[in-house]
């Protein structure tokens, strides 16, 4: 796989997509001083606050980033969409927990770890960031489409920052499937229904960043392993015993 490796390159096209943002911005902002229509407005604020949200978005991520690092290229790249690793990951988990996995890119998963919460973005934001996304519903996928949550929601093709989380719930009201192994669940809090956080798994670089986050904000870093790692603690468990209440 090639890539460039002239990290100001890619910062400077990361900054010229935010002022294109920002220019999309100002001509919205524009336009609403221009409307008389209720419906019309209400959608165009919308449309504002979803383009300021984007910007935020935007610096938010280029907080992370780094020039990549080669091995953690081909362990993103070659190791982790492997058919074999898929399968030792959705083996390792036990088979009578009703397991959802939500996956969140490092800088998102660096709000969660803050606030405590994964939460849907109607609640958050105060509008949808998918067309699944309800009031106190979270998406996450069953244990078939691991691969999806791995692939598409932890930003693992973004080599230049570290690797997102793939956050492991035990949904105790086993929420039906939506649609291809999407689901959704009630909103989820790590600290109250810690009993419930099952494991927060990413990249061997990013484990050491996502416990300090942990520790600084009350959530059980013992539940941080990189791939691997939670694989041979599966391994290492002969009998899970968790608590659903």
């Amino acid at each position: 796989m090639s890539f460039e490796t002239d990290i100001n390159k890619v910062l400077k096209m990361k900054l010229e997509t935010i002022e294109e943002l920002k220019q999309e911005l100002k001509e919205k902002e524009t336009i609403l001083e221009t409307i008389t229509d209720s419906d019309v407005i209400a959608s165009m604020k919308i449309s504002i606050d979803r383009l300021k949200y984007s910007i935020r978005d935007e610096y938010n991520s280029i907080e992370f980033y780094r020039t990549p690092i080669p091995e953690d290229v081909d362990y993103r790249i070659n190791y982790l969409t492997s058919k074999s690793f898929i399968k030792n990951l959705s083996d390792s988990f036990p088979e009578n927990l009703p397991l959802r996995f939500h996956g969140s890119p490092i800088h998102r998963s660096k709000q969660i770890i803050e606030s405590g919460f994964i939460s849907s973005s109607v609640d958050r934001l105060g509008f949808e960031t998918s067309t699944n996304n309800l009031s106190n519903q979270i998406s996450c996928y069953d244990r078939n489409f691991l691969r999806s949550s791995i692939i598409n929601y932890t930003d693992l093709n973004d080599i230049y920052k570290p690797l997102g989380c793939l956050f492991v719930l035990i949904d105790s009201n086993s929420s039906d499937v939506i649609s291809q192994g999407l689901c959704s669940m009630p909103n989820f809090n790590l600290k109250d229904d810690s009993d419930k956080l099952f494991g927060i798994i990413t990249s061997p670089e990013s484990v050491p960043i996502v416990k300090d986050w942990c520790n600084q904000h009350g959530i059980d870093s013992n539940k941080v392993f990189d791939y691997n790692e939670f694989i041979e603690h599966m391994k290492q468990s002969k009998k899970v015993e968790m608590t659903i209440g």
